[in-house]
């Protein structure tokens, strides 16, 4: 898009021209990772008839994070290989809320610890609790919307580029091998590859994970203390309590101190 087309456009309409476009992306992503998915199924329906397997599992990685998916087969069959999209989409989301909602309880209980002392300020603990427990709830469904999609969209099935023998640990119920070779053409390929442990190379998405060195993280502020944020677009500076900091460093704020 240049310049010209995004003032035309307007506000409303970029966004629309950008939603019409993810949205054709990850149509067409869903097709091709479907699709081989599919014709291995047919293939081993074929071979082992009525000792066909009930269930596939497949992993699916973002770079960052691994999933495990679980497909039935016939409604896999019965769809076209688009039931194996849909169980990467049900395995994110139960995979993120489990993590966001335990998350939110720790927070939840680190809000009871200080909320009496607002007391002394002249103002009711439950309702204040109520306000901020509600401020904590939203937040948190903002975040899990936002990873579900970004893992969806980023994740592609894990294949190994050896194939496992029987003394090298359990066999895949689904030959990843197969499922890669058999539909080998010009369209985008969304498979990660890994080695013959079944280990994910996650530096060949991501190169920042070749080499970490330790990190040390410094002590994270009290709730209620206060703390200066920064707009690194404006360079304006502004003092606030760090649970409110929080929101525009996710914004793209700065800590300053």
């Amino acid at each position: 898009m240049d310049r010209e087309q995004f003032v035309q456009l307007g506000e409303d309409g970029v966004v629309d021209h950008i939603y019409d476009k993810v949205t054709e992306f990850y149509d067409q992503k869903r097709a091709n990772i479907a699709q081989p998915f599919h014709q291995t199924l047919q293939s081993l329906k074929e071979e082992q008839g009525d000792d066909m397997i009930e269930r596939v599992f497949v992993d699916f990685t973002d770079g960052q994070k691994m999933l495990r998916a679980v497909a039935d087969v016939d409604e896999a069959l019965e769809t076209n290989g688009q039931e194996i999209n849909d169980a990467l989409e049900r395995a994110a989301m139960l995979q993120v809320i489990d993590e966001k909602w335990t998350e939110h309880l720790r927070e939840l209980d680190e809000l009871k610890e200080g909320i009496g002392l607002r007391s002394f300020g002249r103002k009711d603990p439950l309702v204040e609790y109520k306000m901020e427990a509600y401020e904590l709830f939203a937040d948190m469904m903002s975040e899990i919307g936002r990873e579900v999609v970004s893992m969806v969209m980023k994740s592609g099935p894990v294949v190994d580029d050896q194939v496992q023998t029987s003394g090298e640990g359990p066999k895949s119920k689904l030959d990843r091998a197969r499922a890669q070779s058999q539909h080998d053409s010009a369209q985008p390929d969304y498979a990660v590859r890994g080695d013959g442990g079944g280990q994910n190379e996650a530096a060949e998405r991501d190169p920042t994970q070749e080499k970490r060195e330790p990190v040390t993280v410094a002590d994270e502020p009290g709730r209620n203390e206060y703390v200066t944020v920064r707009n690194n677009q404006t360079g304006e500076k502004t003092e606030m309590k760090w649970k409110y900091a929080k929101k525009k460093i996710k914004q793209g704020w700065t800590r300053v101190s």
